[in-house]
């Protein structure tokens, strides 16, 4: 596949490298893929290097990360084909428990783009998988849905009882170890906040397609009731957090999950006042956020130097979430310290790597019982979701890019390391932009299209080349 020719200028030439290895990362990853409704091989977004297909959540990931502002085409493809056909109806397929993960990469697509014939099918999609999830797995007493994290599809992410899946290191494997359960009868965080914003957007899709203005409502406020679910269930006021889930009798488990954390504030879960205490009170190690924070006993050590592969390690696409909730917030120190810390440690071996060791920053693949046996597993090369979470740093944090259906507004968040930053070669729709940001900071002072003062508001109706400058303070 032809690179985008997008080009950073920072200043600081490691942003930079980084920049065109993320870029090139992802380009090297897509490759010819047919499956779910993609009706012939078609450009497709892998997992990482070593993938033969891709996933569901890591699509969804991918897709709202970066892919769909610099490889659509491959992105729409990605998206159709994690869809199946279930007794005539269109829904999510993948691991059930983060499938809906599908909803906000597929939305994002559609604000980049405005790909209308698109939209009609990704609303189909997450309304059936809506009301499937509905019967299958949403807990009426509480009002949320059952299933894992939403990163978490090894044991290794969980404290007892679900560390143990009679062996293996899949937590799809859990019921059948446990057949007296029958199933798995947690309720995370992560997880749940995604269904929320799938509610959400399905309403704001049948906004956009004109639809019924009832059942658009319905779907909105089944969304409010999911996200006052959440608060109601997984706020824990008196640590300024979230809980990490609860199990079936209702008790939370009171770790910290940072992707639960970074959605809870990133899709409004969280209020303001929230918002700022969960800012305030994760726990970020020196080289990032951690997945999931404390250490479980059976993976610590004497030197407190060993984690669990989903358990006290850094995954940058969670690192890079994490960025995009402390810049939604202005917290210019938190967000500096996570791009800071994954350039590092892309830098380091001219790589993105899956996980990342969370005090020395080297690759490190964490402990994962496997057949019984606790063992370190290795991370994966040149992961895809890696390399795009650094890109949205890059573009939707550092440069501030916020994609509407129709529009595209501009809310920087620059630290100060950052003198002048220049983005060119931006392709968006029919236009192609080049973007100059001059001082730090996290309000603009002047905002300039083509050389004349605007608003930081681009019009998804322009074409042709543009210039922006803007001035921050």
């Amino acid at each position: 596949m032809t690179k985008p020719n997008v080009h950073l200028e920072s200043g600081i030439s490691v942003f930079d490298r980084c920049h065109d290895l993320a870029v090139e990362t992802l380009c090297r990853n897509i490759k010819p893929w047919k499956d779910g409704l993609l009706d012939e091989p078609a450009p497709s977004i892998m997992a990482g290097q070593t993938y033969k297909s891709p996933w569901t959540r890591d699509c969804a990931f991918n897709v709202w990360n970066a892919a769909a502002l610099l490889t659509p085409e491959a992105a729409r493809n990605t998206l159709i084909s994690t869809l199946i056909e279930d007794d005539g109806l269109v829904r999510i397929g993948g691991q059930y428990w983060d499938a809906i993960a599908w909803t906000t990469g597929a939305w994002h697509y559609y604000c980049v783009t405005g790909d209308h014939e698109f939209l009609e099918l990704a609303h189909a999609a997450t309304v059936n998988s809506l009301r499937y999830f509905e019967e299958t797995e949403l807990d009426p007493e509480m009002g949320l849905f059952q299933g894992p994290a939403s990163y978490g599809d090894g044991v290794a992410a969980y404290p007892e009882p679900y560390n143990d899946a009679g062996g293996s290191s899949g937590i799809l494997d859990w019921p059948a170890a446990h057949p007296e359960v029958g199933k798995i009868r947690m309720k995370a965080l992560s997880t749940n906040c995604l269904y929320a914003n799938a509610y959400w957007i399905a309403d704001l899709m049948g906004r956009r397609l004109g639809l019924d203005a009832q059942v658009n409502e319905s779907l909105r406020t089944q969304g409010d009731a999911v996200g006052g679910a959440i608060n109601r269930h997984l706020w824990l006021p008196e640590k300024g957090c979230y809980a990490y889930f609860t199990d079936p009798t209702g008790r939370c488990e009171q770790y910290m999950e940072g992707l639960g954390h970074a959605f809870a504030i990133l899709f409004g879960i969280a209020s303001p006042e929230q918002a700022r205490a969960v800012l305030d009170n994760q726990y970020v190690a020196p080289y990032g956020i951690p997945c999931v924070w404390p250490v479980f006993p059976w993976f610590a050590s004497p030197d407190g130097m060993t984690f669990g592969r989903h358990n006290g390690t850094v995954w940058p696409f969670i690192q890079g979430f994490w960025a995009s909730a402390a810049a939604m917030h202005g917290r210019l120190d938190l967000f500096d310290k996570e791009l800071t810390a994954l350039a590092d440690m892309a830098d380091r071996h001219r790589e993105f790597k899956e996980i990342y060791h969370p005090i020395t920053g080297e690759p490190y693949g964490g402990l994962q019982v496997d057949r019984g046996k606790v063992r370190l597993w290795a991370g994966e090369p040149h992961q895809t979701w890696s390399a795009t979470g650094y890109l949205r740093m890059i573009y939707y944090d550092l440069f501030g890019m916020r994609f509407q259906p129709d529009e595209l507004c501009f809310q920087p968040t620059v630290p100060p390391r950052f003198e002048t930053l220049q983005l060119t070669g931006v392709k968006y729709r029919d236009m192609t932009l080049d973007v100059t940001i001059r001082n730090s900071g996290t309000r603009i002072a002047s905002f300039a299209l083509d050389g004349q003062p605007h608003e930081p508001v681009i019009p998804a109706t322009l074409d042709g080349q543009h210039r922006i400058v803007m001035n921050m303070r």
